[in-house]
């Protein structure tokens, strides 16, 4: 490894100092700090596998660029949205979910109300939605297909 790529590498610095970082305060109040945790430890490793390949930048190994991507990642995906899933036969689904009734949560109309039971305590509390859609067999076939062809594709690509 060229000596430049190995100062890159020194340049990343370790998750526990991004936890540090005042910029991930904010975070660290509205979400889990394992899930915080697991973000800044994605965007280090796909920094690192750059880095490898050659086409990491140094800017972009700055505390405040990492933890910008990882605010994108987290707002990203707690965004609502819609999945299309395929569940054979048997299938086990499992659903998780936390109630935030802090100041952070934007939807709490009032998080200093104490709410143990009563009409409309759902609008502070956590609900999903789930939908059955049935297939016939020849589109779980050609979802199937379409799925194991993307699937190729991202993985000829991940090499």
């Amino acid at each position: 490894m060229p000596e430049q790529a190995s100062n890159l590498f020194r340049e990343l610095p370790s998750v526990d100092r991004l936890l540090k970082h005042p910029r991930c305060e904010t975070l660290l109040s509205r979400y889990n700090r394992e899930y915080i945790i697991g973000k800044c430890r994605e965007i280090v490793e796909e920094l690192r596998a750059d880095l490898k390949q050659g086409s990491g930048r140094p800017d972009e190994l700055r505390e405040d660029a990492i933890l910008a991507r990882v605010e994108n990642r987290v707002l990203a995906e707690s965004q609502p949205g819609h999945i299309r899933v395929v569940n054979a036969t048997g299938t086990i689904l499992h659903t998780i979910s936390w109630h935030d009734n802090t100041a952070a949560n934007k939807h709490n109309p009032d998080p200093t109300a104490w709410i143990g039971w009563g009409s409309r305590t759902m609008d502070e509390m956590g609900h999903g939605w789930t939908d059955i859609a049935f297939l016939t067999d020849a589109q779980y076939q050609e979802e199937l297909a379409s799925r194991n062809a993307q699937k190729k594709m991202t993985s000829a690509n991940n090499r």
